[in-house]
């Protein structure tokens, strides 16, 4: 018990000898506050408060002012304006896969609306035929009257290649598809 006894009476003399030597410690730093407040310059103000001290301004090199002397005027600043990006235009929208079989069924406007207005229209009864032409072939387009709804609707369609070249039928008809989508978009071909 003895060794236990001695143990904490070292304990208690090491926390006194702490607290005493912080004692001191806070007792010096008071000292040097107190000495520094009977200074004239850091005298506190009423209320405690320490005044502002006022930084002289400096003037900047002689190699930045302008030499007014010389008739030199201060230069401007310029700020640079950040454009966004121009947008990209985007892609012409693809032809979809040609298919002459879908002007089946579909009326005046409707042909219109797809292929642009004929370069020919002639009749040759029952039928009212519109005739478009590429340089290589031409695509006549049969209208017959429509009993049910009183309007004529394409009932048919003949694809004819010039000279016997060897180019497809639906490349004819892609050629006068293509020729419609660039004339409705203003689009010169020279």
């Amino acid at each position: 018990m003895s060794i236990a006894l001695g143990s904490a009476i070292r304990s208690l003399i090491g926390t006194i000898v702490l607290m005493l030597g912080g004692c001191a410690m806070a007792s010096a730093t008071r000292e040097d506050v107190d000495r520094v407040s009977a200074d004239e310059d850091h005298a506190p103000t009423a209320g405690g408060a320490r005044p502002i001290v006022a930084v002289p301004e400096t003037e900047p090199p002689a190699s930045v002012l302008p030499d007014e002397a010389a008739g030199e005027q201060p230069a401007a600043i310029e700020l640079a304006v950040r454009t966004p990006p121009a947008k990209p235009t985007p892609p012409p929208k693809p032809l979809p896969s040609p298919d002459p079989d879908k002007l089946l069924g579909m009326s005046t406007g409707a042909v219109t609306a797809e292929l642009g207005a004929p370069a020919a229209q002639r009749d040759e009864p029952p039928a009212h035929v519109w005739r478009y032409t590429t340089d290589f072939c031409s695509l006549d387009v049969f209208f017959f009257l429509d009993m049910t709804s009183d309007s004529r609707r394409v009932l048919a369609y003949d694809i004819q290649i010039i000279d016997g070249r060897s180019e497809d039928e639906l490349l004819c008809y892609r050629e006068i598809e293509k020729r419609h989508a660039v004339a409705s978009e203003n689009i010169d071909l020279r």
